[in-house]
């Protein structure tokens, strides 16, 4: 019921037309000015050359407007974002976590004692698991070899998560695989999840994501209406996660060609295709229930909300997790703990908490692989804070000529310049601070070589992955 400001009842749907209008004309600003900035973008990347935009071009314009409207939603200044969407400063945010990771660092002596693993599993709030046998996959065809021979094998459920599933020759044979598997196995449970912004703007992705709903498997596309610019990079393939011998995959590999090297498809022999480096990791054993335990989460949050953006018409259905699922049997002898960062104001940015404190309490070295080292500065002070104290540091990242977005190169290079300007004026010696950017193997491919690993190694003890 709506009141009037002397709180007199006024009869119901006096108003609805006065908000609709509101709604209308607010849905029309946005337009007029999304062209404008549309115009805008266009002529600033050719250089006031009117003309149509290179498929880079789209790709670096549409960063842009999200960047944009991500700004405008967080401020307040479009109604989603009043409220809910306000996150912490970055500045604050980092003070943050630089201090709450290194204090929790200060109370264990290094990485290869028990203190060390108690310390992040209540800075993060998750448990080690053990038992877990740990399989590094290095470069798409040992990652993709794998994926399919799970499929074929699995015998209870098929839950992936990616951040894409190209339209290309390796989504293609993805889901060829997930069809016949569902033909041979009819009541096996089969789930797919994407991020829901990102599919939607490939319709070839579509294709494909809809193959998959046409034969009753399931596509949740993670959006969320109250932060539609929120992204969705969780990348993980859990097989059989409900039953005694779970297996997860899980690293950097999306589900495309660049990432397989077309492994298995007609592709994988020719000399022009795109071979980028990057590394999965498989895990048998309880660290996989986890997984499990954790795709269930997203799935049945993203079930339970409204998503303006799904495009099939689906309504998808939680998982009901079954009161007597078995133990898992011990495959190996390695500690595993998964975290999973949900984009949200309220998050407390485990992921980057557990690297902090990871670092700070480095003794001998850290070794990361970064497709995208940019500058964070809680990440910045603990590697200058640990090269003070002896730690040699190296970086592998992306060159301007091999990364895939140019539009990031320059915040990869300033994140570069900055850890080492803050190491010489801490007197850190060179030799500690080994930087060393990927080059460009095939010169006259597109794309081709890109660096997509993102882990990083603390002591030759202890990984982030």
């Amino acid at each position: 019921m709506t009141t009037s400001s002397s709180q007199q009842p006024q009869p119901s749907g006096v108003f609805p037309w006065f908000e609709r209008l509101k709604t209308a004309l607010s849905d029309a600003v946005l337009f007029i000015l999304g062209t404008i900035l549309d115009i805008f973008i266009a002529l600033l990347l050719r250089h006031g050359i009117p003309g149509r935009l290179t498929e880079a071009q789209k790709r670096t314009a549409g960063m842009i407007k999200s960047s944009i409207y991500a700004r405008l939603v967080v401020e307040g200044y479009i109604s989603k974002g009043r409220g809910v969407n306000r996150y912490p400063e970055w500045d604050e945010l980092n003070n943050r976590l630089y201090e709450e990771g290194t204090a929790a660092a200060l109370a264990v002596s290094g990485t290869r004692n028990e203190g060390f693993m108690d310390g992040m599993e209540k800075l993060v709030d998750e448990r080690f698991s053990q038992g877990n046998g740990v399989q590094p996959l290095i470069n798409g065809p040992a990652s993709f070899e794998q994926r399919y021979a799970l499929i074929e094998a699995a015998k209870d459920s098929i839950y992936i998560a990616t951040w894409k599933l190209y339209g290309d020759d390796t989504g293609i044979k993805m889901v060829d695989s997930l069809l016949a598997k569902r033909v041979q196995s009819p009541n096996l449970d089969i789930r797919v999840m994407v991020d829901g912004n990102v599919a939607i703007r490939d319709p070839k992705s579509l294709d494909q994501l809809r193959r998959l709903v046409d034969a009753n498997i399931p596509v949740a596309f993670h959006h969320y209406d109250e932060r539609p610019f929120d992204g969705f990079h969780y990348k993980v393939t859990v097989i059989d996660g409900a039953t005694s011998h779970p297996i997860a995959i899980s690293g950097g590999m999306n589900i495309g060609n660049e990432y397989s090297h077309g492994y298995g498809t007609p592709i994988a022999d020719h000399p022009d295709r795109r071979k980028w480096r990057d590394t999965d990791v498989r895990i048998e054993g309880p660290n996989a229930r986890a997984d499990y335990l954790g795709f269930v989460r997203l799935w049945n949050d993203q079930a339970s909300r409204s998503n303006s953006i799904e495009p099939f018409g689906q309504k998808l259905l939680s998982i009901s997790l079954r009161s007597d699922l078995p133990e898992v049997s011990d495959f190996g002898a390695a500690k595993v703990l998964t975290t999973v960062d949900e984009p949200e104001p309220r998050s407390r940015q485990k992921v980057t908490l557990a690297m902090v404190y990871a670092i700070q309490a480095a003794e001998q070295s850290i070794d990361i692989e970064n497709a995208y080292f940019m500058d964070v500065p809680a990440i910045r002070y603990s590697l200058v804070d640990a090269m003070k104290r002896g730690v040699t540091v190296r970086i592998l990242t992306n060159s301007i000529e091999s990364v895939d977005e140019k539009a990031v190169a320059v915040p990869i290079l300033k994140g570069l310049y900055k850890l080492i300007r803050d190491a010489g004026a801490a007197g850190v010696p060179l030799e500690r601070c080994l930087l060393y950017a990927r080059k460009k193997l095939r010169p006259d491919l597109v794309n081709a070589d890109t660096l997509h690993s993102k882990f990083m190694v603390v002591d030759r003890e202890f990984a982030v992955q």
